[in-house]
C-alpha cells in the first residue's frame, strides 16, 4: 500500500503480510448467528483493504499461501510456509512478516515457524475469533497490532511472536485456552 507521490511512505518498513485463511478471513453467512461463518473466504489483498490504517506505520505488500480452516493446515504445509517466509526474509528490503491464520492451529504453526524460521527479522502470527464481517470483528485491530510489532526495530531477534487482544506474546509459551476474545495467552510465561 504504497503511494509514490508521497516521500513519507518510502521511510516507512516494509512488512509482507501472509495469509493462511481462518477466521480472520471469514464471513459471516448469519449476521444473527456468529456461529455460523466460513473461514478463509476473504483474500490477503481484501484483508489488507480492509484496514487503511496499516499504511501509517508500513508499506504492505500481500501473499496468498493458502485460504483454508487452520484445522486443515498440515505439517508438510508449515514446512513450505516456513521456506517461504524465510526466503522472504532474505530481501534486504524486508522488515518483518505477519502471519494471519484460523486460530485452531495457530499456537502450532507460530511454534513451528519459531523454531523453524532462520532469521533475526521478526514473524508475527496473528488471527481473530470473530470473523471479518461479524459485529465487532477482532481481526483488524490484531492486524494492525501484528503490523506494528513486525515493523518496530524492537521486535528483531525476539523469534516468531504471536500478537492479539493488543498483546505481544512468544510463539514458544503462546496457548489459546479458551474460544473468545483474550482467549490468548503465555500463563505466566512471558
Amino acid at each position: 500500500v504504497e503511494d509514490a507521490a508521497d516521500p513519507s511512505a518510502e521511510a516507512l518498513p516494509k512488512v509482507l503480510i501472509v495469509a493462511t485463511g481462518g477466521t480472520i478471513a471469514g464471513v459471516q453467512n448469519d449476521p444473527d448467528d456468529p456461529a455460523k461463518y466460513r473461514s478463509g473466504s476473504l483474500s490477503a489483498e481484501q484483508i489488507v483493504a480492509s484496514v487503511p490504517r496499516l499504511e501509517e506505520y508500513a508499506q504492505v505488500e500481500s501473499l496468498q499461501f493458502s485460504n483454508l480452516p487452520s484445522s486443515f493446515i498440515t505439517p508438510a504445509m508449515w514446512i513450505s510456509l516456513s521456506r517461504q517466509i524465510e526466503a522472504q526474509l532474505s530481501r534486504d528490503d524486508l522488515a518483518g512478516v505477519v502471519v494471519t491464520h484460523g486460530t485452531d492451529r495457530l499456537e502450532e504453526t507460530a511454534f513451528f515457524l519459531h523454531l523453524t524460521v532462520r532469521s533475526g527479522k521478526p514473524v508475527v502470527v496473528v488471527g481473530a475469533q470473530r470473523p471479518a464481517t461479524g459485529t465487532s470483528p477482532d481481526g483488524p485491530q490484531n492486524l494492525l497490532d501484528a503490523v506494528r510489532t513486525a515493523a518496530s526495530p524492537q521486535a528483531v531477534g525476539k523469534g516468531a511472536m504471536v500478537v492479539m487482544d493488543g498483546r505481544i506474546l512468544s510463539a514458544r509459551e503462546a496457548r489459546k485456552f479458551y474460544q473468545r476474545v483474550g482467549g490468548f495467552s503465555t500463563g505466566d510465561m512471558g
